[in-house]
């Protein structure tokens, strides 16, 4: 069972590592400015971001209900609702705030008050929605988080057997990790619905580059992964997984 703390924690490190990775920007030395900037130039794309700061402690908390809400509001308004916890990386305040305002430009400034019950009034009659309905909920192109799908992409063989493989194909202890202080490697992917990595990416630090790429492309070749699942249907996600080093 996904906690909520589980559920926020990694939905903060899907943001710390994508945010990056899609923008070029590097949101820790961002100005309030730029962070604005970046807002107006994501929404231009078609896609607004709602975003809650602040853990709150609600005994009524309904994890399917949230997940369900944050996949309605994408499919079928464009808008990207998460909550990021307690901790306001650079200015992303001065992001979100841009893209609230720009939601209240588009939709009204009671917009979700207003759908709340809309959203509400399907997820109680989900289980009586033809499959067709259901499949209407899901775009198929975007790329769902951990916390939002039914069931992880995951290596066929299962983890142990992927670390295998990568020891098999990779000499660790000939490799030199001088820089780098820890004992496990953390990996970024996304997979695709046929179950094929679209992308990989080493995210942890201090790690050269030219050992990065090793990585990288090991995985890649490896393959063989079964994608996310996401009420019966296979979808695009994000994946990290991180394996243990091996050193001199």
């Amino acid at each position: 069972m996904i906690t909520r703390q589980t559920y926020l924690f990694t939905l903060l490190l899907l943001i710390c590592s994508t945010v990056f990775g899609q923008t070029g920007v590097d949101i820790f030395d961002e100005t309030c400015e730029e962070a604005i900037s970046r807002a107006n130039k994501d929404a231009e794309t078609g896609i607004l971001k709602s975003i809650t700061y602040g853990l709150v402690i609600d005994p009524d908390f309904n994890l399917e209900y949230s997940k369900f809400r944050e996949i309605y509001l994408f499919s079928k308004y464009q808008i990207d609702s998460y909550e990021a916890g307690c901790i306001i990386i650079g200015n992303e305040e001065c992001y979100s705030v841009q893209m609230r305002r720009l939601i209240d430009k588009k939709y009204g400034t009671d917009f979700f008050d207003t759908v709340e019950p809309e959203i509400r009034e399907i997820y109680d009659r989900f289980e009586s929605l033809s499959s067709n309905e259901v499949q209407n909920l899901i775009d198929f192109n975007y790329i769902y988080s951990y916390g939002r799908i039914d069931e992880r992409a995951d290596y066929k063989d299962g983890w142990e057997q992927l670390y295998k493989e990568l020891q098999m194909r990779i000499d660790f202890s000939n490799l030199s990790f001088e820089l780098y202080e820890y004992e496990r490697i953390g990996i970024q992917m996304i997979i695709d619905r046929a179950g094929a990595i679209e992308e990989c990416k080493v995210i942890s630090t201090g790690i050269p580059e030219e050992i990065r790429t090793l990585i990288e492309n090991t995985i890649i070749e490896i393959g063989d992964w079964k994608p996310a699942i996401l009420y019966g249907f296979k979808v695009r996600s994000y994946n990290m997984i991180s394996f243990p080093l091996t050193r001199n």
